[in-house]
């Protein structure tokens, strides 16, 4: 199986990082893959949060610019977790 890294940009979202993590942790089960998350300045609980779920938070100082420099639109799917639907969707699971 190919892994798959799950990466999340975050700021603020103590209101929906715990079921959106925890549902994603049983969503993939036993399948190989990593949570990795970039906080942009959180003033919440996002961060220890986020700890529960994973050893790989960063810190990066946000510049207004979701654009990610070298990634073609085939390798980067992003998802507003906020007002997602499938937040729903992996919490069902």
């Amino acid at each position: 199986m190919t892994p798959i890294s799950i990466c999340v940009i975050a700021k603020n979202e103590e209101k929906h990082m715990e079921r959106f993590l925890s549902s994603i942790k049983k969503y993939m089960g036993d399948y190989p893959h990593e949570i990795v998350v970039t906080d942009t300045g959180s003033t919440d609980k996002t961060i220890s949060i986020a700890q529960k779920y994973t050893d790989k938070i960063f810190h990066f100082e946000w510049i207004n610019d979701y654009r990610m420099k070298g990634l073609n639109d085939s390798s980067f799917f992003g998802l507003d977790i906020s007002d997602s639907p499938l937040c729903d969707h992996f919490h069902s699971f």
